[in-house]
């Protein structure tokens, strides 16, 4: 048993000192490529939207806001020769989970046509929603969030994306 660990021992050290030999003395090659500087542009311009809404519970009423910039008191409006790709949103009841049998749910509308998409629906199971989307908004336009609520909630919603050239 120990004749083969010494054969194995003797082994290794021949191969770490050959190794050795090999690399201590070793120079770059010519024959490596030139190097190329590269100018690395990050063309999408990333867009963080938030609100908050108060709901009070009516029935088929809609609660909306427009969405503005963090730390921003404007609204949000998407610059000309851009357009607003939106991709996630996410929304919380800041009022913890919704009574047994209620719900709100959010929407995204687009003016001029008032295009409502809806974003998530929270009941009693859940107290946030976050979705995947790719909404896109055209220049020039706004972005409203709305809540509809079966009770009264007050809700936070956030939007990310990205700007990209039209």
């Amino acid at each position: 048993m120990f004749k083969y660990a010494k054969i194995t021992l003797l082994t290794l050290a021949v191969f770490l000192l050959l190794g050795f030999s090999v690399t201590v003395g070793a120079k770059p090659g010519n024959d490596a490529p030139p190097t190329v500087d590269v100018n690395v542009t990050n063309i999408n311009e990333p867009v963080l939207l938030q609100v908050q809404i108060t709901a009070y519970g009516a029935l088929y009423v809609i609660y909306s806001d427009t969405m503005k910039e963090l730390g921003s008191i404007e609204p949000y409006v998407v610059p000309d020769g851009k357009q607003l790709v939106i991709e996630y949103v996410a929304m919380q009841g800041l009022s913890g989970t919704p009574p047994a049998g209620n719900y709100y749910r959010g929407m995204i509308i687009v003016p001029p046509f008032s295009t409502r998409l809806a974003v998530g629906r929270v009941t009693s199971e859940g107290i946030g929603a976050g979705e995947l989307v790719k909404i896109r908004v055209q220049e020039g336009l706004q972005v409203h969030f709305a809540i509809e609520s079966s009770f009264g909630v007050i809700v936070n919603a956030d939007l990310s994306g990205y700007l990209e050239d039209m």
